[in-house]
This record gives C-alpha cells, structure tokens and sequence, in this order.
C-alpha cells in the first residue's frame, strides 16, 4: 500500500463470529464459549500454526473493543488518504 502511495496503512487478517442485532445475550454466550472450547483444541491450535494463523480469542467485550479500535484506525487510514470508493 506504501507504494502506491498510502502511508500508515497496514492491516492483519483476521476472523470473528457475529450474531444479528437482538440474539439473545445466553445464545451469544453460548456459541462463544464452544468456539472458545473450539480454538482451545490442541489439534485446531496446530492446523492453524501451520497455516502461518495465530489463534487469540478473547472474550465478547474484547472482541467488541478491538473492532471499535479497528473500525477508528481504518476510518482514519481511509480520512487520512482521501481514499473513496473510486480510487
């Protein structure tokens, strides 16, 4: 991105899980927790290292903070670079 001229922009893959707007806080809970259980799995854990992935997981309200920080450092990046859809 550097070269074609967009300073600062760097950016990781990375994968969440998302429920619609009004799943009940017990199913949320739920399915994180078996995709805690999931990503804790030796033999997950594993694949994923050989794929070059790092698994970091977290908790509901992590996840939440991290795409709030994501969603501000990209806006920026985007605001900063005068970068629009026709770009």
């Amino acid at each position: 991105m550097l070269e074609l001229g967009y300073d600062g922009f760097s950016m990781n893959e990375w994968l969440g899980l998302f429920a619609p707007t009004g799943t009940p806080d017990a199913a949320i809970a739920r399915v994180a927790e078996a995709a805690r259980a999931g990503l804790a799995d030796p033999t997950v854990r594993e694949r994923h290292a050989l794929l070059g992935a790092e698994i970091i997981g977290g908790t509901t309200a992590e996840f939440a903070t991290f795409l709030a920080e994501q969603r501000t450092r990209i806006s920026g990046l985007i605001r900063d670079n005068n970068i629009t859809l026709d770009s």
